[in-house]
């Protein structure tokens, strides 16, 4: 049984506590936007106004000395993740399953702050079941007691709530604050998360906005697994059970894969079953879609008729006749003891991670890693160790587009429920070595099974799966994403692959590669019918990109991202030009010193192409072409362009093509293809390229 299965069975026993003829009421009496039914902080940078509590100097009692102890209510709280903790709850008022074990009267906690400061707020976090705080008191250095709220104990109507206590600026400096708290007011145990004191005018925090996709996309039956695209525009999610299912019987355990797209007005469209090949009778969800739209990952095996061939996991190309019959991919000695399995397939379609009980585990269900050996084919799966996996269960990894951005569900890093969603960070090449798990705090986690995680390339918004205030038992909403949770900037790069002289849109191959090393990072390929293709290149490299197809060659493009550190979307069309005589190729991918003749070693991949296009055709002979902008002498830049063509000249022979099939010769600024007034235009005007004499 997959986890998909899992997480239905929990879905129904929502459901059956409350019908779903009331949440179809909820439904039509609220819009799709609603608030959380508390405020919690949220921006940055209100965090440097707050101060909060380091030191516990009296406690009356606590839920345990370790993960639920006093000390969870010091430092900020795990909703804001300035820092991440064993568990985001201090149980201090109230009482455990037993009578006994009620506390009789008050209780108390008194913390301390380590730089005493005049103040005029208090803020408490209490992120279980508020309410029953009846008295807060400010401490000065003496330990004087002075009270600024006093409240009769009764449950609050939200599950968490950030109390603000506003009073007169102290005209001393404020050392500890004392809590009491009354337990019979409260049917079980209270948490706080975090004590402060701050020096502002106004609240310091906001309510945080959380989006159901609405109608068109949820109804009264289960919703899951949701993936949103790179780009952002299309959405899979899976519904179980749909009457409309390629018309056959539906039965509970019946999954299907429908989609939807975000139109130009930012709606949703009403959701269309994916149909066949994806759909078959069983559990269908997508595991990853590629940053290209035309590459999707699939769970499980298909044989030739579509049907459920095991589990595991498979890929599915856009064609010009729909989605071709996915292929299982083969991974190396896998070995998985459960029954249910996770997988996530990297942007660049080399690192495939996953979650299952293997033999090298730490816990019961653990996080792996394989790397891509050929096209279908990834190694053997490798443990990522015990900064992530724990003696419990981890599920749901799903790498960001920076790719190093992890975020996954686990029940054995503390939390808010059964299972929550984390962030880590990698960093290196290992893929053991990581940062300690973040949760992702009350906005994404609840006190349920939360799991199921997806961001766009861009990295805002999360989307993900609730059980609460549905229309029927599980929906797809959207909430924004924290900064400090999201994952490093990438540039997504989108256009169309066209033939160079007739401007037709082709079916293309996309490769990006490292300039730097020459290394070949990632593959997509462009949409059968319009020729529009995208990829996600991350920060911190000078890449090249080209489009590939038969009996074309590549006119290359390149980009520097060694430096720039903010979102981007870029609009780049590739062509590609028809391999006959006559055809002028620009190549764009060859560098040189400023002013100078001699090649840059970002220029070898760009070269070697062309070594490969004169091996693969022996009849072809080029001229090469230099050309220089008019800043300079005119004899100064016919120099230099002759030089140049003749540096390309020379490596292209010294890879073994024949002198005689390559003429070099240098125009300097004699043939112009743009203005010479721009910037811009000199940049294009700086050229080498060569042209097909006889084929």
């Amino acid at each position: 049984m997959e986890r998909q299965k899992i997480t239905y069975i929990k879905s129904l026993l929502i459901k059956f506590r409350l019908s779903s003829h009331i949440f179809h009421a909820m439904k039509t009496a609220f819009t799709t936007l609603f608030f959380l039914p508390f405020l919690f902080l949220r921006a940055q940078d209100n965090f440097e106004k707050v101060q909060w509590a380091c030191e516990v100097t009296a406690c009356s009692q606590q839920y345990e000395v370790e993960n639920y102890s006093s000390k969870m209510a010091l430092g900020a709280p795990d909703v804001f993740q300035t820092r991440p903790r064993a568990s985001s709850y201090c149980y201090l008022f109230g009482f455990r399953e037993k009578e006994d074990d009620r506390a009789e009267g008050e209780v108390f906690l008194t913390v301390k702050f380590c730089n005493p400061q005049k103040a005029n707020r208090v803020l408490v976090a209490e992120n279980f079941t508020p309410g029953s705080i009846t008295g807060i008191y400010l401490l000065d250095a003496a330990g004087k007691e002075t009270r600024v709220y006093e409240s009769a104990p009764k449950p609050y109507s939200g599950p968490k709530r950030l109390l603000q206590v506003e009073f007169p600026y102290t005209n001393y400096e404020v050392h500890g604050v004392k809590i009491t708290g009354e337990p019979r007011a409260m049917e079980t145990w209270s948490g706080i998360d975090g004590i402060g004191i701050a020096d502002s005018p106004t609240k310091i925090y906001f309510p945080i906005k959380v989006e159901n996709l609405g109608p068109a996309i949820n109804s009264e039956l289960p919703e899951l697994g949701p993936r949103i695209s790179p780009g952002g525009r299309t959405l899979y999610y899976s519904v179980e059970g749909h009457p409309s299912a390629e018309g056959r019987d539906v039965k509970d355990d019946d999954q299907d894969i429908w989609y939807s797209e975000l139109n130009a007005d930012g709606e949703w469209s009403p959701g269309k079953t994916m149909g066949k090949p994806w759909n078959n009778k069983g559990y269908n969800w997508v595991v990853a879609i590629m940053p290209d739209g035309n590459t999707a990952i699939l769970s499980n095996h298909y044989d030739a008729n579509g049907d459920n061939d095991g589990s595991g996991v498979s890929r599915s190309y856009r064609t010009a006749n729909g989605w071709s019959m996915p292929q299982s991919i083969s991974i190396t000695n896998l070995e998985n003891k459960a029954n249910n399995a996770d997988y996530f397939l990297s942007n660049d379609g080399k690192v495939l991670l996953m979650a299952i009980e293997g033999p090298k585990k730490v816990g019961n269900h653990d996080l792996y890693v394989s790397f891509q050996t050929s096209e279908n084919t990834f190694s053997e799966p490798l443990n990522m160790g015990k900064t992530l996996n724990t003696k419990k269960y981890e599920y749901a990894p799903f790498l960001a587009a920076d790719g190093k951005t992890l975020y996954f569900s686990s029940d054995g890093h503390g939390g808010f429920g059964n299972n929550d969603i984390f962030v880590t960070r990698r960093l290196d090449d290992s893929w053991t070595n990581w940062t300690t798990p973040e949760n992702l705090g009350a906005e994404i986690n609840s006190d349920g099974f939360d799991s199921d995680f997806s961001i766009a390339a861009k990295g805002d918004y999360a989307y993900l799966v609730k059980y609460d205030d549905s229309y029927g038992s599980s929906d797809v909403i959207r909430i924004p994403l924290d900064k400090s949770h999201q994952p490093d900037p990438i540039v997504l790069i989108s256009g169309r692959v066209l033939n160079k002289k007739t401007n037709a849109p082709l079916m293309a191959g996309i490769s990006y590669e490292d300039l730097g090393t020459g290394q070949e990072i990632g593959k997509a390929s462009s949409e059968p019918q319009n020729g529009s293709y995208k990829i996600v290149l991350p920060y911190g490299k000078h890449y090249g990109f080209m489009a590939q197809a038969d009996g074309f060659y590549a006119v290359t493009e390149n980009i520097d991202l060694s430096s720039v550190s903010a979102y981007q979307e870029i609009t780049r069309d590739l062509y590609l030009a028809p391999i006959e005589v006559g055809e002028v190729v620009r190549l764009n991918n060859v560098f040189f010193e400023s002013g100078k003749s001699e090649l840059l070693p970002a220029s070898f991949p760009e070269l070697d192409r062309v070594v490969k296009l004169l091996k693969d055709n022996p009849g072809i002979t080029i001229e090469l072409a230099g050309h220089t902008d008019n800043v300079g002498a005119d004899e100064a830049n016919q120099i230099l362009s002759d030089q140049r063509a003749n540096s390309v000249r020379t490596y292209l022979t010294q890879q073994g093509t024949a002198e005689k099939r390559i003429t070099a010769k240098g125009y300097g600024e004699t043939v112009p293809v743009a203005t010479n007034d721009t910037d811009e235009g000199r940049q294009l005007n700086r050229r080498v390229e060569f042209k097909i004499v006889e084929k």
